[in-house]
């Protein structure tokens, strides 16, 4: 009934080996096709920059405040209160860096950078508010010139987007931004069509004259390896620049007094931004941290939560579990050893137990099979097949062996002579010891 067990589970790791392997291929299957083949939608956003000239306050009637905002919205999607969701299309989680510079006035207002943080969770506000304050001293100093704002944007694009260079796009066949590992797709899709791997060593690609002078190939030196080619990538892709928005603030103009509106001017301008249909991040997210842990230890409670939640949850127990069964699949497997061992000592003694003369036979026969195979013994080859055979025969009964049995003396009394010459010979090594000793004892005596 035990070995029957141990077979089942065995087979049952194999299955679940077989399972995992192919849940690893297909996921990575999945992580390449969502990066290279990533759904992205084209929507236009407006941005609008508004400069409000508030009223001084009481105890600073000599200053004038006024305040720039910066705020957008995907046009044609969501409402401003579906916007400001957790879920919404908010202007902030388009743009990765804000830099609100002041050109000709960096005395006055220095630069004013913003990151956006790894977390947005709690954010109420979906805008960008500088407030400054000018006293009449400073307007002196601009000698009636308005203040000249440049306002820079960064896109954020996940993944990561290069500009590619003008000798490398020529190859991709005029590809002007793309990622990293659409760039490494177009390019070996470039060398397949061209027949550029060397055949006789595939990770080597023989470069043409297109390839030699986007990677600086010398002449007698092109043949490059694919890790080369990847390394040498990064001198043709730079950053995408930011987007810059010049306008002027009007420092001059009649200030508001108590009771009257604030005057206020405003700036709009249209980009282009790129979004991810669905639950793309999360998809992500979850390709790049999951091995291949699909379950989770999920409380009653988390069946319900988010989607957002549950993957979180589900990625951070996939590592533990896998740890946690890698422990237990040792454990299982040095018990199963231990098993084995006990099993087949339990069907020696079983054997012996039942025939001890006939048991011990098949032991000396099998012994003798294996010793004559570790000393290579060959029939003579005057020995014909028929004395072979019936030695053979005679060697595989215990009778032989029990008949016979001058080879066993002389065994036993070679082995009683060394052990007789080994004690005779530790016997006077003794007594030389003594001797010497005692006449060393004298002669101090004297």
């Amino acid at each position: 009934m035990f070995p029957n067990k141990v077979k089942v589970y065995e087979q049952m790791r194999e299955s679940e080996e077989a399972i995992n392997a192919f849940m690893k291929q297909r996921l990575l299957a999945a992580k390449e096709d969502l990066l290279q083949n990533n759904s992205r939608v084209k929507r236009n956003m407006r941005i609008m920059v508004e400069v409000t000239h508030s009223i001084p306050s009481t105890k600073h009637l000599s200053s004038t405040d006024w305040k720039v905002r910066v705020e957008g919205r995907v046009q044609g999607l969501q409402s401003e209160e579906e916007t400001l969701k957790a879920d919404g299309n908010r202007f902030l989680n388009y743009i990765e860096k804000i830099k609100l510079e002041f050109p000709g006035s960096e005395d006055l207002y220095p630069t004013v950078d913003w990151v956006k943080a790894k977390s947005g969770s709690g954010a109420t506000i979906d805008c960008i508010e500088v407030t400054r304050s000018i006293n009449k001293e400073q307007k002196k100093k601009l000698n009636n010139s308005p203040i000249k704002v440049k306002l820079s944007l960064c896109l954020e694009n996940n993944p990561p987007r290069y500009r590619i260079s003008a000798p490398l796009s020529r190859i991709l066949g005029g590809i002007e931004e793309a990622t990293r590992l659409q760039v490494l797709g177009a390019l070996w899709q470039y060398i397949k069509s061209n027949r550029l791997q060397d055949p006789d060593n595939r990770e080597k690609i023989l470069c043409n004259q297109e390839l030699s002078e986007v990677f600086y190939c010398p002449i007698g030196k092109e043949r490059l390896e694919f890790s080369e080619i990847v390394f040498r990538l990064k001198d043709h892709l730079t950053d995408i620049p930011p987007l810059e928005l010049s306008f002027d603030v009007n420092v001059h103009s009649p200030v508001p007094k108590m009771g009257q509106a604030p005057t206020t001017d405003a700036f709009y301008y249209d980009l282009t931004v790129f979004e991810h249909g669905g639950h793309h991040k999360e998809y992500i997210d979850f390709l790049v941290n999951c091995e291949y842990d699909f379950y989770s230890q999920q409380a009653p409670d988390d069946l319900f939560a988010e989607p957002s939640d549950k993957t979180n949850k589900l990625v951070l127990n996939g590592a533990a579990l896998k740890r946690r069964e890698q422990k237990y699949d040792e454990k299982i497997g040095a018990s199963i050893d231990a098993l084995k061992r006990s099993y087949k000592q339990m069907q020696f003694f079983n054997r012996l137990s039942g025939n001890v003369r006939a048991s011990l036979s098949s032991t000396i026969i099998e012994q003798n099979k294996w010793l004559r195979i570790m000393q290579e013994e060959q029939p003579s080859m005057y020995e014909t097949s028929y004395e072979t055979a019936s030695q053979t025969v005679e060697h595989e009964n215990a009778q032989f062996y029990q008949d016979n049995q001058s080879w066993l003396l002389g065994e036993i009394e070679q082995y009683l002579k060394k052990q007789r010459e080994e004690k005779e010979a530790q016997a006077e090594g003794e007594n030389g010891k003594k001797q010497q000793s005692e006449s060393e004892r004298e002669d101090n005596e004297y």
